[in-house]
């Protein structure tokens, strides 16, 4: 089913059946409430409604990483992959918080990117693991983010903050966020929010 059909037709048909009209019209009358009996997609199904319905963003938190994916491929299936955020917690084992895995990181600090800066609603899919880590707020976001534009003239003294104040390493090659190479009038860098490097001649 195309994902247009899915969005026009299957989730507001939802509510032209007596179980959506009952529980939804709970919700616009309750601040508070409870829904219990869930079974296969159908969680999946009830946040896309309550999304489409609210126009406001939600959190769907899950017990594990693994939930929280699947959780996440079924809600771009149905709102589209621009309307849903998966929020990974950033260590690979629980406790273990000197195994970090850079990917995680970067998916967080582009998590964070969107919330701060993009206004429009979204689902954000988050395991309860990823929430008892400490984010810092909005503003001290602000201040330690660098933003460089496309056409900027830059003075290459530029990467001696980049090294300190940001906690980027100077190396050879740029493989992992964090890190920085100057060759030349070439500087590589790769960002805590992005999935790729960059590179600023």
């Amino acid at each position: 089913m195309a994902l247009k059909k899915i969005n026009e037709n299957f989730l507001p048909n939802l509510l032209q059946n007596e179980f959506g009209k009952e529980l939804f019209s709970q919700i616009e009358d309750s601040k508070h409430f409870s829904v219990k009996g869930f079974a296969g997609s159908s969680p999946s199904v009830f946040a896309a409604e309550l999304f489409l319905i609210k126009k406001k963003s939600l959190l769907f938190l899950t017990d594990d990483k693994e939930e929280a994916l699947y959780i996440t491929d079924e809600l771009e299936d149905l709102l589209g992959k621009e309307n849903v955020l998966y929020f990974p917690p950033t260590h690979l084992e629980p406790y273990q918080i000197e195994k970090t895995q850079n990917a995680n990181l970067v998916l967080r600090t582009e998590v964070l990117n969107r919330i701060h800066n993009d206004k429009k609603p979204r689902v954000m899919v988050a395991p309860f693991a990823s929430l008892a880590e400490k984010v810092m707020k909005k503003e001290d976001f602000k201040a330690i983010s660098h933003t460089i534009k496309v056409g900027e003239k830059l003075d290459f003294d530029f990467t001696e903050e980049l090294l300190p104040q940001f906690n980027f390493n100077l190396a050879d090659f740029v493989s992992e966020p964090g890190a920085l190479s100057v060759s030349g009038g070439i500087v590589d860098v790769f960002s805590y929010s992005n999935e790729e490097p960059y590179r600023i001649t």
